[in-house]
């Protein structure tokens, strides 16, 4: 969506399951003129660099259910991949959007990011909170506010209407809700 926006949008885009790697390129190649706008990581975002395993349910039928803590990892079906960790301070220059959904990874992904949410130029930071998820994973709605408020990060959501509306505790809610958080 991104890189249709505007020609001059390019996009860094993390993505560790080898599955959802394919389905990510072969989008690419169908839509041509955005290969040399788009950087594809074969990693996943986090607070340090090192390694991981990714925990994939079913790489076909759930592939946004991947996580980096150990979901049903007896299941027959859960595929667990050696995957690459890298920060987003290291590998992300500069961006004035910023889309976070890894499914209770998000406090972490933030706190490799302090340079990046310090620059001025980041205006906007997309990021979906799932109360139930992130405390499943050692996180929370609080910690991920917390962490956007301390960069100067005012919460919104969009409500049915399409008006931006402000929130007072995001995470409250029992599933995942998207979030708009913009400089203050």
């Amino acid at each position: 969506l991104a890189l249709s926006a505007h020609p001059d949008v390019h996009v860094t885009a993390f993505e560790p399951s080898p599955f959802n790697l394919k389905r990510l390129e072969r989008n690419l190649r169908i839509n041509d003129d955005f290969l040399n706008r788009c950087e594809v990581l074969h990693a996943a975002a986090s607070a340090t660099e090192g390694r991981a395993t990714l925990y994939c349910p079913d790489p076909v039928a759930e592939s946004g259910w991947n996580k980096l803590v150990s979901i049903d990892a007896e299941n027959a079906r859960t595929e667990q991949h050696d995957v690459p960790l890298l920060t987003l301070d290291q590998t992300v220059r500069d961006a004035t959007i910023l889309k976070i959904d890894v499914e209770g990874h998000e406090h972490e992904v933030l706190k490799g990011a302090h340079r990046l949410l310090s620059s001025r130029s980041l205006r906007t930071v997309c990021i979906e909170i799932n109360e139930p998820v992130l405390l499943g994973c050692g996180s929370s709605g609080q910690a991920v506010d917390g962490e956007l408020k301390a960069h100067g990060f005012a919460p919104y959501r969009i409500d049915r209407g399409g008006r931006l509306c402000p929130v007072v505790s995001p995470g409250s809610e029992s599933r995942a809700c998207n979030y708009l958080y913009l400089r203050s």
